[in-house]
């Protein structure tokens, strides 16, 4: 995914699910950050190197540091794991150009991506609601 899902779409849905434009705005952040941690790269991004075992960890560290940025983490792999699909990430780029282009997915996929997304930050909310 881009810069528009990681971070701008991101931002987006954690406001609707009740976040502060602050909250929102860090975990956006931390979102579209990911793609820079290359010591995570190409495991957190792919399902078959696994990304949903990468997003549960996040989430869990997410919940008990009360941190934006895990939450972040969290996202994005299981944002890249929908989006990459069972692509190999030795091949996702030359069989694939387009992938990570909002534009180009199917609309299934993009419901898939949101749904997902949107459930992370539900889960994650009242955790969120303390202190805030």
């Amino acid at each position: 995914m881009n810069r528009f899902v990681h971070h701008n779409l991101t931002r987006k849905w954690a406001i609707k699910e009740g976040y502060s434009e602050l909250q929102a705005e860090k975990i956006a952040r931390a979102c579209w950050d990911f793609d820079w941690k290359k010591w995570f790269k190409p495991w957190a991004h792919f399902t078959i190197c696994g990304a949903e075992i990468f997003s549960f960890l996040f989430f869990r560290l997410a919940l008990a540091y009360r941190s934006e940025r895990f939450l972040g983490y969290a996202i994005h792999t299981k944002q890249d794991a929908i989006g990459h699909g069972l692509i190999p990430p030795w091949q996702h780029r030359k069989l694939f150009p387009a992938i990570d282009s909002w534009q180009e997915i199917s609309s299934a996929k993009k419901r898939k991506i949101e749904q997902a997304t949107r459930q992370i930050l539900k889960k994650a909310y009242p955790c969120f609601l303390i202190g805030e």
